[in-house]
């Protein structure tokens, strides 16, 4: 049986997994290098990234971005406008609203929600592919990336491997898999990923899916959630 060689390391708030099947310290080296720059550019907790830049001048002035940063928000955006029932990159005053996970969680009222609305169109934002600049044209506005930039630095992390000539592995960023390849461990090439239950332990599964490779993201009540006791007289 091949040999699986499981690297971790903590970054962005979760720990990130490579499995690969050769020993290539070099390679986590250069992916810890990669995750840890784009960490600097789209950190929203972090007031010398880019994102923060951009959110902190909302309704006053463009900011220059660095190309990665230009590319994964104007395509964030273009999902926003294509999706706008299911995805909104400018979710970022609601989610602070809810706080859900950050300390201070609160179920806001409705006049607060409404309040909000108005912040949250991407036809609001102004990109400038000549100047690489990023406009948030109303005050209060806030890009919140979460639910897309793990996804993409997925993906470059398999694009990188593959330059590497690494034919088989796995990347974890906390929730967001994506798989290259082919399982060397098994006869039916196929991965086999455990859903957790939410309910119980860790590392109990619902469900346990096997496939070719393919990305899986999961999202669940057991990581962030808030309890909200409700009295009746």
């Amino acid at each position: 049986m091949k040999k699986k060689f499981v690297y971790q390391f903590p970054i962005m708030g979760t720990v990130v997994t490579t499995t690969l099947y050769e020993k290539r310290p070099d390679i986590i080296e250069e992916i810890y290098d990669y995750l840890k720059q784009m960490d600097m550019l789209f950190s929203a907790n972090r007031n010398d990234s880019e994102l923060y830049k951009i959110n902190s001048n909302a309704g006053i002035k463009p900011v220059k971005v660095n190309q990665a940063t230009f590319s994964l928000i104007k395509d964030a955006v273009f999902y926003s406008k294509k999706y706008y029932d299911s995805f909104n990159v400018l979710i970022g005053p609601l989610v602070k609203l809810w706080s859900i996970g950050f300390g201070g969680d609160s179920v806001p009222d409705s006049t607060e929600i409404k309040r909000l609305i108005p912040l949250i169109h991407p036809d609001d934002v102004e990109l400038n592919e000549t100047q690489t600049t990023v406009f948030l044209q109303r005050p209060g506005m806030q890009l919140d990336l979460g639910a897309i930039a793990k996804g993409y630095f997925a993906d470059n992390i398999i694009s990188f491997l593959k330059t590497k000539n690494i034919e088989s592995g796995i990347i974890d960023l906390g929730g967001n898999v994506k798989f290259l390849g082919k399982n060397p461990t098994n006869s039916t090439s196929l991965w086999s990923l455990g859903i957790q239950n939410p309910f119980h332990k860790r590392n109990e599964p619902i469900i346990n899916v096997h496939s070719s490779a393919k990305t899986f993201v999961t999202s669940g009540i057991s990581e962030r959630y808030m309890i909200k006791f409700i009295t009746t007289s």
